[in-house]
């Protein structure tokens, strides 16, 4: 979410991929703001964006954060 944090509007993605558990493909779109629907039926969707204390973020970067 690089664009968030630059404040740019309009992005925009495309994500394809597949249930962790059953294997069964998915597709959903998102945007910049977190807001997603779903373009292909699949699994019932968990999306979460987790908690990171930005000011007290000692990790090289933000994948360790998570």
């Amino acid at each position: 979410m690089q664009g968030r944090l630059r404040n740019e509007q309009g992005l925009t993605f495309d994500i394809q991929t597949e249930c962790g558990h059953c294997g069964q493909p998915m597709r959903l779109e998102m945007d910049g703001a977190m807001n997603y629907q779903l373009v292909e039926a699949g699994p019932e969707l968990l999306v979460f964006s987790p908690d990171v204390d930005w000011p007290q973020m000692k990790d090289p970067n933000i994948i360790d954060a998570y």
